[in-house]
């Protein structure tokens, strides 16, 4: 939290379009809390679209499917260029990892 809540905080206000996926021990509502510590116009950009938080949901039956995964963040980045935000910053929590899906997902960080 103490990096990660800093380091939206400049993409918020450097007109970047922020996406954190959360994973336990911190769920959405725990990003949100400690967010709004330090970014009293948290609800603004919430509502705006600036700012994503969203729990994990790659592992789907035991299995990673990173095809699915960067396709879906490459459909992202045209629209989110196109909507005049300087940039994207994301966070992913990996802390839910299991080691029989680590090298698919170190394989899906590469990419």
């Amino acid at each position: 939290m103490e990096n990660l809540v800093p380091y939206f905080k400049i993409g918020l206000e450097n007109n970047e379009l922020c996406i954190w996926i959360t994973s336990e021990p911190f769920g959405v509502e725990e990003a949100k809390r400690a967010l709004r510590k330090t970014i009293p116009y948290l609800n603004t950009y919430l509502e705006n679209g600036q700012i994503e938080i969203i729990p994990y949901t790659y592992v789907k039956n035991g299995v990673l499917d990173t095809k699915k995964i960067l396709n879906g963040w490459f459909e992202k980045i045209d629209p989110i260029l196109a909507t005049g935000y300087d940039g994207l910053r994301l966070s992913i929590n990996a802390f839910w990892m299991r080691n029989k899906n680590w090298n698919d997902f170190i394989k899906y960080g590469k990419k």
